[in-house]
């Protein structure tokens, strides 16, 4: 199953799974995937599971510091590769 697992902080090493459904992670208490940094919004971003095509999608939802995904900035909806 694809996970979460936070690299680096105070929550290093935290596990989220994600399962299928649409999971909005960020600092805001009421989300499912909660990440305590100051470097993390509210609402920071998005990973969605896309059905038809049995992949992962990831997408900054206008986050303060952005989002970075292996190293770089991304700017619109970003397929997730396994690993």
């Amino acid at each position: 199953m694809a996970s979460i697992i936070v690299a680096t902080g105070k929550q290093k090493g935290d596990y989220y799974p994600l399962g299928h459904r649409t999971n909005v992670i960020g600092r805001d208490e009421a989300l499912p995937i909660q990440i305590l940094d100051e470097h993390v919004s509210r609402k920071h971003m998005q990973i969605h599971f896309d059905e038809d095509k049995q992949q992962y999608s990831a997408l900054d939802m206008k986050s303060r510091h952005g989002v970075s995904i292996n190293g770089h900035k991304i700017e619109d909806e970003t397929i997730l590769a396994d690993g």
